[in-house]
């Protein structure tokens, strides 16, 4: 009852998502809007003021390259947006994509937005399930299915602007008849992220915003079973509370800000055994000094500050630190972009987060910081008018003893064949390029990344591939085609071959089809789950049918 009482009181706090100021003078803007239901989170730029991002360091961007735990479908080209509010100033927008396929393949994806004017706002639903994997039926256990609920609302007044968000999202996996207590787990996450900005004159502005979460993992039981699992592996409940207070100045190019963020996290109920580790309450704050200079083509950056918390390893604190450098010169018509920083990053995984990144895995405690010594440069090159490289390197070294948390899949826990994540301290060394060419109504890509010195265990050492598209000058069809092949030790050596075309019927409608995985389609073969002992998905085909209303 505790948990539902706190469900419904999040729930209650974010209805003023909703609220909407009237005779707002707007001006249409269509966003750029993706529908396609796909496993991996979205991370914002560095300097989006609601999204905490400043406060909140994230891994460094990688190039689009298949992923584990990734569910994707097909999307060969970018969906138009239909305004269905005629003869009214409001401008709203909706658009939806549906599609079956094979093995038991189903998709459904709508949104409502309105993007004009002061006030914005977004709704959007999404479900996505497979059931079955190759030869395999969705009876033994081989399935996988998330459902996405979320909405956004922006009031905009002289001196102030409100941003609230807040969703749900659960997802489940089979067991694929691998464990002899447990048949499926399922993953549910309640979030909010509110700020409110004050403008005040001369630059000035303050911030205070935050997030909350309750996350949910638990396993579906088999009848008459008896499990060995904690408490918390086998129904685990996370709260976590992320208050956030931000105070700046930005006027004539320069940015001064002082940062205070307090992290907590918690399992509502958990238990532990004799001579075992008990992180079940994580509870950490960083205070942060940032200052900042840009003009028309420079900007630097530098920021230091400390954290401080139960569970930093042996230290009583941790420094942190970053400098920043971004310069766009000319090249010719075109912009040269180059991007180098470095420091000493500190930051806490969440618990929710590990499990969704390493899926299988049931741990027993909190992961608790990271603390790791980076540097990271970026290049984006024109070469001539139609050529593109983009490259980049990210070396990371584990500081003060706190290593980076992620899945041990080498052992199991008992005969439930689930996994626990591990601290491992390492240095690691990612390298990434992009080589795309352009021509008319051409794109040809090219892709490398690799993993050197470590290999994340949800990850692979190499995976190069490239991919074809192509669109109609008049936009109403097209076609594209990609390949993808991982190396490395106990590797799968079957490429990905993906493909896919679309055909506009009309205006307001437009069909996809789509494969992916072609070999392991037609010979309906197994790919398996980086080092574990499940499958994932391995081969589909699905037409999709694209709506704007």
């Amino acid at each position: 009852m505790k948990k539902i009482a706190l469900l419904t009181a999040t729930l209650i706090c974010t209805a003023g998502l909703f609220a909407q100021t009237a005779d707002e003078e707007e001006k249409i803007i269509l966003p750029e809007l993706t529908t396609t239901v796909t496993g991996d989170s979205l991370t914002a730029g560095k300097d989006a003021v609601p999204d905490f991002s400043d406060v909140l360091p994230s891994e460094s961007e990688d190039l689009p390259m298949p992923k584990l735990p990734g569910i994707q479908t097909g999307n060969v080209y970018d969906e138009p947006e239909a305004d269905f509010s005629s003869a009214s100033d409001k401008q709203i927008f909706a658009n939806g994509l549906i599609g079956a396929g094979i093995p038991g393949y189903f998709t459904g994806d709508f949104s409502i937005y309105k993007s004009s004017g002061d006030n914005p706002f977004s709704l959007k639903f999404s479900h996505e399930n497979q059931n079955g994997y190759g030869k395999h039926d969705v009876t033994e256990g081989y399935f996988d299915r998330r459902t996405l609920l979320s909405g956004e609302k922006t009031i905009t007044t002289k001196n102030f602007v409100f941003d609230f968000s807040a969703a749900y999202d659960n997802s489940a996996y089979g067991l694929q008849e691998k464990s002899e207590a447990f048949y499926d787990i399922n993953y549910q996450t309640v979030s909010t992220k509110d700020n409110i900005k004050w403008k005040l004159p001369y630059g000035f502005a303050f911030n205070l915003g935050g997030q909350a979460e309750w996350y949910n993992r638990y396993e579906g039981k088999n009848k008459d079973s008896v499990s060995s699992l904690l408490s918390q592996q086998e129904d685990g409940d996370v709260f976590f509370l992320n208050p956030v207070f931000k105070a700046q100045w930005e006027n004539y190019g320069f940015n001064i800000a002082f940062l205070s963020d307090y992290q907590c996290e918690f399992f509502y109920n958990s238990e532990s055994t004799a001579g075992s580790e008990d992180t079940s309450l994580i509870s950490r704050g960083e205070f942060t000094l940032a200052f900042g200079w840009k003009n028309d083509f420079l900007k630097i950056a530098a920021d230091g500050g400390v954290v401080v918390g139960n569970e930093i390893g042996g230290n009583t604190a941790l420094p942190v630190f970053s400098l920043d450098f971004t310069g766009t010169f000319k090249a010719g018509s075109r912009d040269l972009v180059i991007e180098a920083t470095g420091g000493l990053l500190s930051e806490l995984t969440k618990y929710s987060d590990a499990e969704k990144a390493y899926l299988f895995t049931a741990s027993s405690i909190l992961p608790s910081e990271s603390t790791d010594w980076f540097g990271s440069l970026k290049l984006s090159l024109p070469i001539g008018s139609k050529l593109t490289l983009d490259a980049g390197t990210t070396f990371k070294k584990t500081a003060f003893g706190n290593g980076s948390w992620e899945a041990d899949y080498s052992q199991t826990i008992g005969t439930e064949n689930l996994y626990g994540l591990t601290e491992k301290e390492r240095t690691i060394l990612i390298s990434q390029a992009a080589l795309s060419f352009s021509w008319k109504i051409f794109t040809v890509e090219l892709e490398w990344k690799n993993n050197a010195l470590h290999v994340p265990s949800n990850e692979y050492s190499n995976v190069i591939g490239g991919n074809l598209d192509f669109q109609s000058s008049l936009a109403n069809w097209g076609f594209n085609a990609g390949l993808y092949e991982t190396i490395g030790e106990d590797v799968d050596l079957c490429p990905v071959i993906k493909g896919g075309a679309f055909y506009k019927l009309r205006d307001s409608i437009s069909l996809e089809l789509a494969v992916d995985d072609v070999v392991k389609l037609i010979f309906r073969k197994d790919r398996d789950y980086g080092e574990s002992i499940y499958l994932k998905r391995a081969g589909s085909a699905k037409i999709l049918v694209h709506f704007f209303f």
